[in-house]
């Protein structure tokens, strides 16, 4: 399960250790605080919340063609025009490699599709302005709150989940064949996929647990039936 460590949520936290050195957005770590808090205003308020997973497929070869100079010039253009395009209020964080998270509160699913235009004309033009070629295939996957899930961790998983190249990707030039290994959006888009099988089978088997304790007297009492489990810490999981 998605944790922050319990150092960088209440010690020695400066504005700095929540901002993305290269693109000036948010972090992963200040991605679940703010979403903590968007949520629990939702909750509060019962109102939609939308969480939007964005990747650059073929940003690998992108650096490789161009360099990581243009990679990086890459990544702070569509960083601006991700903040310039959505609301002063709406959280726009960097994630990991290529990927960005948008974070949409009060947005409807009749609402998204409007929404992820601006996110391909963003994408198209600062891929236009670095390189002068089409060569990005973007995908993108979204959940809402409280269909998808009533938590980050639950919202962050269905998103990665549905970041599906070609599925509904808007693709931005001709289609670039993912490599094998190799960072960038590609490894980071598969390390989602692994992290939200991850979840998927931590909420499984929180599930289990819960019907197993209504089912058997003795489950977690000490008594007849399962021994008592005792909670167990999870550790990070890498980003």
């Amino acid at each position: 399960m998605f944790s922050l460590p319990t150092a960088d949520k209440n010690i020695g936290m400066t504005p700095n250790a929540r901002i993305d050195a290269l693109t000036s957005l948010p972090n992963l770590h200040s991605l679940f605080l703010q979403l903590d808090a968007e949520l629990a205003r939702s909750k509060r308020t019962d109102t939609a919340l939308a969480l939007v997973v964005v990747a650059l497929e073929g940003f690998t070869q992108f650096t490789e063609r161009f360099g990581r100079p243009e990679g990086g010039r890459l990544l702070k253009l569509v960083a601006i025009g991700l903040q310039q395009n959505f609301r002063e209020y709406d959280c726009v964080a960097r994630m990991a490699g290529a990927e960005f998270v948008l974070v949409l509160s009060g947005l409807k699913p009749q609402d998204l599709p409007e929404k992820l235009k601006r996110v391909e004309a963003v994408t198209r033009r600062a891929v236009a302005a670095v390189s002068g070629e089409k060569f990005i295939v973007l995908s993108m996957g979204a959940a809402f709150y409280p269909d998808d899930g009533a938590d980050a961790e639950s919202l962050l998983a269905e998103a990665g989940r549905r970041a599906v190249p070609g599925a509904t990707s808007a693709k931005i030039g001709g289609p670039v064949k993912p490599l094998a290994t190799g960072g960038g959006a590609e490894g980071g888009l598969r390390l989602l996929r692994h992290v939200c099988l991850f979840l998927s089978i931590l909420l499984a088997a929180g599930f289990l647990a819960a019907t197993l304790v209504r089912l058997a007297p003795g489950f977690g009492t000490g008594g007849a039936g399962f021994p008592r489990s005792h909670s167990a810490h999870h550790p990070d999981v890498p980003i």
